[in-house]
């Protein structure tokens, strides 16, 4: 929400409804998105939740990005996110 948003009351309300557990469960049936609300996993049936991001059951082997990483440079000053781009482009256009 930003400060001095207009209809602020209104977005609140709007926000409250997203991150219920019956809409979040909702939205995914319709979309392959993980809902950020778990409790929604228990609403979606079992063979779609296990193909959604952030399932309580395969959480545990999920990757997390690592931002710290991707930001660090080397001595030159280039950050990993550069040089994998660089490696990714020669890659792809040879």
């Amino acid at each position: 929400m930003l400060k001095g948003a207009k209809n602020k009351e209104n977005a609140m309300k709007f926000l409250a409804f997203v991150s219920h557990k019956e809409a979040q469960a909702k939205f995914s049936e319709l979309i392959e998105y993980g809902p950020t609300n778990s409790e929604a996993f228990k609403l979606i049936a079992p063979d779609k939740a296990a193909r959604l991001p952030g399932n309580p059951a395969t959480v545990s082997t999920q990757v997390v990005q690592n931002y710290d990483w991707w930001d660090k440079k080397d001595a030159s000053g280039k950050t990993n996110v550069q040089k994998a781009t660089e490696l990714w482009q020669k890659w792809i256009s040879s």
